[in-house]
């Protein structure tokens, strides 16, 4: 939505700043942030935002009394691009297209949810949690033949995303890391080979990196 440039407002967030207000809607420009809802049982992790990604459009559409925190990451600050909420319907008011473009984007994001419901629980676990961190990486900018490429998640976020155990995340990742392919750390994972890891998301890989 190259529009937002001349529209809004340019905006910055640094490490661990929460971005959502429930007043404006944002297009992320660089960096990437991750969306947590407070439960019961504390904060839980939905999903993640990166370059190209809206946030606060559905605040916008339907409720703006619940409101998914979405915190930049720990990895470098976010930049976007602000319109407050009358500018933003002002502006679809008088470009429809725009409003398509919400409408899909809106879509796409149901789309993914419901893939992530269909995934069988029957695959292998390092499976599942190298599709996750894959996907992660090529969020951050990471290139295919990309090394050492640090994911700032906790071994229990990782959980939250694929909704299992964590110890059941834990088993995985000592095989993948046993295989070369990660690196668990202090609130980080750090992706040793991220072409291996594309590989074992895709079809389990048994053995040692060979990249």
């Amino acid at each position: 939505m190259d529009w937002t440039l001349t529209t809004g407002s340019e905006v910055r967030y640094e490490v661990g700043e929460c971005l959502t207000t429930g007043d404006e809607v944002l297009l992320i420009c660089h960096g990437e942030a991750k969306v947590v809802a407070e439960s019961e049982s504390g904060q839980r992790l939905l999903g993640f935002r990166g370059p190209g990604d809206l946030v606060g459009e559905l605040a916008y559409l339907a409720d703006p009394q619940w409101v998914p925190s979405v915190i930049a990451l720990r990895q470098r600050p976010v930049s976007a691009v602000r319109l407050d909420r009358d500018r933003f319907t002002a502006f679809l008011d008088t470009h429809p297209r725009a409003a398509l473009v919400l409408a899909r984007t809106i879509a796409e994001r149901q789309c993914a949810l419901e893939r992530s419901r269909l995934v069988p629980s029957s695959l292998p676990m390092e499976r599942r949690v190298s599709a996750v961190l894959a996907e992660l990486a090529w969020l951050s900018g990471a290139g295919s033949r990309s090394v050492d490429v640090d994911i700032p998640l906790t071994q229990l976020e990782i959980a939250q995303l694929l909704d299992v155990a964590q110890v059941s995340v834990q088993r995985a990742l000592r095989a993948l890391a046993a295989q070369g392919l990660v690196r668990p750390g202090y609130r980080k994972i750090r992706v040793c080979c991220l072409a291996c890891l594309q590989d074992a998301a895709v079809n389990l890989v048994v053995g040692t990196c060979r990249h």
